[in-house]
């Protein structure tokens, strides 16, 4: 609402108020964001050109933005590849993500199509598409009252309107389910599409001859291996062939602790191996149990494994199981004894059970089953949101972040608090950006805050997002003559300390992320971008610090080169000021009080 004319006592809808003494000194008039008529309104002095301030990019931008990291993180919850396991979904069912309640995907909101089934009857042991079709882009599951749960996306990229499911026919009647995901909060179930069995089932054609790997791997058996160290805390392996076609393993460890213990592919180590998923076996709380994993989270569903053992007693844990060389499903990868494969293992904490997210205590190696031999792992290449996120944010809190907090601390002259807004806000926005990589590459490629650096982050994010939002709450200046309110003391440790904290700590997370890096097995190309990255960009603000601390006056005789200050018309003037520097506005060595108080930053 446009506020009343100056000196008039200010209306309730006003941003803030002024006592009308002040308001008459200084000759206040109104100023909103976005033109007359906006609802957020805040005084300036009478004398200051409307649209003199960039009124847009503190509210608009910072919500708009704000918003956008929000929605990523919103559209990262919905993957259908959280939902480990399925059911008989009809609308109105709740507990699935955030939605209150399953949607009724009638009318093309989420249907399935089973025209690829004859209507006379599925033939068992036959594979048939099944297709789950939607009015809108979504992310889909597919459930069978059979048993098999489908759909396993991991990213935007596969939004689409329709989704073809390869489903094998059993030996009975089956009804059909689906869900359509347009978002975390956002579910239709489709209705139920039946399907009936013809009574007959496809004779599985002989295998071809041979089924044996490579001539040069067929002829290679299993041999024997003896405490054969997996990594450097004291993991060890031992196998042996149990008859011709199966193996026996132990896996232990002097802790008392879970362990995991598995089979992957590919040349770095990895538990999804790029999609294709790995087979792991694990011992945890007394229990042995098999897994097919295919994202960087715990399984939902696991299977027995008959026949073995998991103790976990006097500081040692012992894994033992056996199973057959081939595979026996898909839930499980052969063995090539003759030829080197990956094994991948994890485990907890001494004292720690049962099986939770393993941090650090991981690793991989490649190794010959036919001989013991090891052969170490290649690193792990770095992904594209990987390097994005690191640069964003090493270039954002190593380098604009501490330039702008500096110069507002260190250097009152000329124009100085344009170019401290303005690095700010340079460096807010990479900021918020890097942390929109973070959760991607946290959905695509690891798990959420499953480290410090993850943790560290979130903490200086927040703070450093709502720094300017703070500041635009703040109390006023006090004029020249008057204390400062008791709210304003407040809000300046607040703000300004907060804001000293964030910076603190996002540089240094930037090295502690080079540390994460490098325990999680990624090459010289991340960590050495990460660490020179981050030793390069805060270069320029050590050496603005050391300079205002060491060369005062040769500092000060540089910064009167620069011109008058424009929004006061008056001659530069140098303070050289503490951590709680005076804000843009309170009078600085004698100078009266700038316009300048109107703006915001990060500190």
């Amino acid at each position: 609402q446009p506020c009343l004319p100056p000196c008039a006592h200010w209306a309730p809808s006003c941003w803030r108020s002024l006592p009308v003494g002040r308001c008459k000194h200084e000759r206040h008039r109104c100023s909103g964001f976005g033109g007359e008529g906006s609802w957020l309104w805040r005084s300036v002095p009478a004398d200051r050109p409307v649209g003199r301030r960039a009124r847009s990019m503190p509210r608009t931008t910072a919500l708009g933005l704000t918003a956008l990291a929000g929605l990523a993180i919103e559209r990262a919850g919905a993957y259908p590849g959280y939902l480990h396991s399925c059911a008989a979904w009809v609308a109105g069912d709740t507990g699935y993500m955030s939605a209150s309640t399953l949607a009724d995907g009638a009318g093309g909101k989420c249907s399935i199509d089973i025209s690829a089934i004859p209507a006379s009857g599925f033939v068992g042991d036959t594979e048939y598409s099944v297709v789950v079709t939607s009015d809108r882009a979504t992310l889909n599951k597919l459930y069978s009252s059979d048993g098999q749960c489908l759909g396993n996306d991991f990213g935007d990229a596969t939004l689409a309107k329709t989704k073809t499911f390869t489903w094998v026919a059993p030996g009975s009647d089956v009804t059909f389910h689906a869900m359509c995901s347009t978002g975390f909060t956002q579910i239709f179930a489709a209705p139920a599409a039946a399907v009936s069995y013809s009574g007959t089932s496809r004779a599985l054609a002989p295998a071809p001859a041979p089924i044996s790997p490579a001539p040069a791997v067929a002829t290679a058996k299993v041999g024997t291996g003896m405490d054969i160290a997996l990594g450097a805390d004291g993991l060890k392996l031992s196998f042996e062939p149990l008859g011709v076609a199966s193996v026996q393993f132990e896996v232990s460890i002097d802790r008392d602790a879970w362990i995991g213990f598995g089979l992957s592919s590919g040349s770095a180590v990895s538990m999804t191996a790029g999609g294709a998923g790995s087979d792991v076996v694990t011992c945890s709380n007394g229990q042995v149990k098999q897994y097919k994993i295919v994202t960087y989270a715990i399984p939902m569903t696991a299977a027995d494994v008959p026949g073995s053992s998991c103790k976990q007693e006097n500081g040692k844990t012992t894994l033992r199981f056996a199973r057959t060389i081939a595979a026996q499903d898909s839930q499980q990868r052969g063995l090539t004894p003759g030829s080197s494969q990956q094994i991948i293992w994890a485990y907890g904490d001494d004292g720690v059970q049962l099986q939770q997210l393993h941090g650090s205590n991981r690793g991989g190696t490649n190794i010959d089953f036919a001989s013991g031999t090891t052969v170490a792992s290649a690193k792990r290449s770095g992904e594209a949101v990987l390097f994005l996120h690191l640069a964003l944010m090493a270039i954002a809190w190593g380098g604009f972040i501490p330039l702008g907090a500096i110069i507002a601390n260190r250097f009152h002259i000329g124009s100085w608090f344009v170019w401290h807004r303005r690095l700010q806000s340079i460096g807010w926005l990479l900021q918020l950006v890097g942390f929109v990589m973070a959760v991607v590459y946290a959905q695509e490629h690891s798990s959420h805050l499953s480290v410090p650096h993850a943790v560290i982050g979130l903490v200086v994010v927040v703070i450093g997002t709502a720094q300017p939002l703070n500041a635009l709450v703040r109390p006023h200046v006090p004029a020249e003559g008057e204390q400062k309110s008791m709210k304003r003391k407040v809000w300046e440790v607040v703000h300004k300390g907060s804001g000293w904290i964030a910076v603190a700590l996002g540089a240094a997370n930037v090295f502690i992320g080079a540390a994460a890096a490098r325990a999680k097995d990624y090459d010289g190309a991340v960590v050495g971008t990460a660490v020179g990255l981050g030793i390069f960009c805060m270069l320029i603000p050590l050496c603005v610090l050391v300079l205002s601390l060491v060369a005062k006056n040769r500092m000060v005789d540089l910064l009167r080169l620069l011109p008058k200050d424009t929004n006061t018309g008056t001659d530069s003037r140098v303070t050289m000021s503490g951590p709680f520097s005076p804000e843009p506005g309170e009078p600085v060595s004698g100078q009266q009080r700038s316009p300048e108080n109107q703006a915001t930053g990060i500190i």
